[in-house]
């Protein structure tokens, strides 16, 4: 049984040695199955939930051939350690355990670290060789796009492979929390929300949604696909407030490919994530020391903020108040490297 929505060829692998080990102790394997998370699968049916798929033709293709690999592996064990080039074996299914024993450390600008296309590699490299930040020409003109009063916005959610409100089906994202620092007349103001228990939380985060964002023109976010992604999960989940929050989808402006396509600093090590570029662009913000500091982590805690039952309320207070510290530092980040950009463009024009 796997946790994936799909069979995968590493999944009949898996079974293939499985039924290498029962044979070679003399049980008799007729058939083999994978079970897995069935994507179709919608709450609140979920009679449907798995599906079983028959894999026994390829188990046994793989497996003929399996009693010569264990006689190498074996004699393997009893040897020196294997030499081997390294390669994309080495990351392939998943990223080898050895990986820091075999692979070097890679030297700071490494070709690997080259970014996207012809054009950002030909900037990334001028900026690496020069030591400098290259700004290219147009930066002004993009950030035009970006239509005052802003709105800086940002969604944490949580993917449950088994699905827990109507309508989701298994690692469906369902934001729970929001974080938007608006600006107007100068200032800013920041508006926060966060679920806490079991129950469905979309109709509640649509309404959040809508009322902080009242009234901005463009609202920022870094990475557009994912609060889109959620923003349209949220018309289907919550058809009354559809319009309006179509309305909102359609203001969401990005901050990544702007970044990506004008600007280039060497301490960016390749990467545009925005824990890559803000300690660059934005240093005043810090995520370092904080309980909650990378995305992965959060949406784990909230996981364990929404459906364990076993948390005491002095627990329960303070993760809450970590994640809502981590999401709203992201939300100035943005704030702080939108600032940073605009200075940039002023600077470039002259």
């Amino acid at each position: 049984m796997k946790s994936s929505v799909e069979v995968k060829q590493r999944h009949i692998a898996d079974a293939a040695v499985r039924a290498h080990v029962l044979r070679s102790n003399g049980i008799e394997v007729r058939r083999v199955e994978v079970m897995h998370l069935n994507r179709d699968c919608r709450h609140p049916d979920l009679s449907n939930l798995f599906r079983r798929q028959d894999v026994t033709e390829q188990v046994n293709e793989l497996e003929s051939g399996y009693r010569g690999v264990t006689l190498t592996h074996l004699a393997m064990l009893q040897g020196p350690l294997p030499e081997r080039a390294t390669g994309d074996h080495c990351s392939s299914p998943s990223k080898c355990p050895f990986w820091a024993r075999c692979w070097p450390e890679l030297p700071a600008h490494h070709l690997s670290t080259l970014h996207g296309a012809r054009k950002k590699k030909i900037r990334q490299v001028s900026s690496v060789r020069g030591g400098r930040m290259v700004i290219e020409e147009g930066l002004a003109e993009a950030l035009e796009a970006f239509k005052s009063p802003l709105a800086f916005l940002d969604f944490e959610a949580v993917q449950p492979p088994i699905p827990r409100w109507p309508g989701c089906g298994p690692y469906t994202h369902i934001p729970v929390q929001l974080s938007c620092h608006t600006l107007a007349a100068g200032r800013y103001d920041h508006v926060e929300w966060l679920a806490d228990g079991p129950g469905d939380p979309r109709p509640e985060f649509a309404r959040r949604l809508l009322a902080a964002c009242s009234g901005s023109g463009s609202i920022v976010v870094y990475n557009s696909e994912y609060e889109a992604g959620c923003i349209r999960h949220l018309c289907e989940a919550v058809p009354e407030l559809g319009p309006e929050l179509t309305d909102l989808g359609n203001r969401l402006v990005d901050l990544l490919p702007v970044l990506s396509a004008f600007v280039y600093d060497p301490s960016f090590g390749g990467s545009f994530s925005l824990k890559s570029v803000v300690p660059v662009l934005a240093p005043e913000v810090r995520y370092r020391g904080m309980a909650i500091s990378e995305g992965r982590t959060a949406a784990n805690e909230l996981m364990r903020l929404l459906f364990d039952g076993n948390l005491d309320p002095q627990e329960r207070s303070i993760l809450r108040e970590h994640l809502l510290a981590y999401c709203k530092v992201d939300t100035w980040a943005m704030v702080r490297l939108f600032e940073r950009l605009s200075q940039l463009a002023r600077g470039a024009i002259g």
